[in-house]
């Protein structure tokens, strides 16, 4: 008797605390389900919701305001949430707030986002549709990190190859790297650009000086009045030019419109048919005057004039050699 009481008292103390756990556990998902909590139904759509499932939780502002209730595909390219919010939360939520697919951490779960928005646009209501934004694809950037990760890693062994190829002296940065030759040539080259700078600045000097005739060129007057005096001499011989040709085209204008004998003789044809005619008649006289001359010459009287004259001469020729 006493052995069946024990018995019946373990399994009631069993069943009770059976029980509690039952209550406590349908409490708890209950209250994550907000099924004990008085709720309105908003809707989203999205085009991917990257493993998002139902019962993941919905979030405003760091806090946890309901959970996704369920997930209808709608079409290839859209997915609608519906998502139950808590009527305590709901009234902070307005119309224009955005709706984005987060997650808890890098390896966390799915979870919904609700951005805040602005009261002018009203509190949401149930049947409410809110405005879905494309969020980060954490999956994405973990695989473009891999990639970047490996990337680094090959350049990184690339990198390590070329140090040690310096370390050893191969190619041109290994020797400018270990070798003091080239070092040596740029400080010699160095030198001799200093030298040369040196140079520069003395002639420089000089030149601001006055010193040579570079340094006249520069620095003395003289020259430069010259210049303009040349320059206006040459001004004034232009002027002088210029008012020579003016008379010259006077004189041409008078010779070309004027009525003297130049004019005359240049344009009227009349004057100069008279003058033509009177030179040929002028050459005319002087072959008749040629003629005459000649006819003369060859007469008798003029040739024993001549021979006459011819006698006399030899005989006095004769008597000056003998007085000699």
């Amino acid at each position: 008797m006493k052995t069946n009481t024990n018995k019946a008292l373990k399994l009631g103390v069993f069943v009770a605390v059976s029980t509690m756990l039952f209550i406590i556990a349908v409490y708890l998902v209950g209250n994550r389900n907000n099924y004990f909590n008085p709720s309105i139904t908003i809707h989203v759509s999205f085009r991917d919701i990257r493993g998002l499932m139902e019962g993941n939780n919905v979030r405003f502002s760091g806090i946890n305001v309901g959970s996704v209730k369920k997930i209808t595909m709608v079409s290839d390219s859209s997915v609608v949430l519906d998502l139950s919010v808590r009527e305590d939360y709901a009234k902070f939520i307005y119309r224009n707030s955005i709706v984005e697919i987060g997650q808890e951490g890098l390896v966390g779960n799915k979870l919904v986002n609700i951005l805040p928005g602005s009261p002018a646009s009203g509190i949401i209501e149930k049947g409410t549709f809110l405005k879905a934004r494309k969020s980060i694809d954490y999956d994405k950037m973990l695989e473009e990190s891999r990639d970047i990760l490996t990337q680094t890693r090959e350049a990184i062994t690339s990198f390590k190859s070329v140090a040690e190829k310096i370390d050893l002296g191969n190619g041109d940065l290994g020797k400018l790297v270990n070798e003091n030759t080239i070092s040596g040539n740029l400080n010699v080259s160095i030198t001799k650009l200093n030298a040369a700078l040196t140079n520069i600045n003395l002639i420089t000097q000089k030149i601001n000086n006055g010193e040579g005739d570079l340094g006249k060129l520069v620095n003395d007057k003289d020259i430069t009045t010259g210049a303009e005096k040349i320059l206006a001499d040459l001004k004034q011989t232009a002027l002088k030019a210029d008012s020579t040709v003016s008379h010259i085209q006077t004189a041409s204008r008078s010779l070309t419109q004027g009525k003297g004998t130049i004019n005359r003789l240049l344009n009227d044809s009349n004057t100069s048919a008279g003058i033509d005619t009177a030179v040929i008649k002028l050459n005319q006289s002087l072959d008749q005057f040629n003629t005459t001359a000649r006819a003369i010459q060859n007469s008798w009287l003029i040739r024993l004039f001549s021979k006459k004259k011819t006698t006399e001469n030899i005989n006095s020729e004769t008597k000056q050699i003998n007085k000699q």
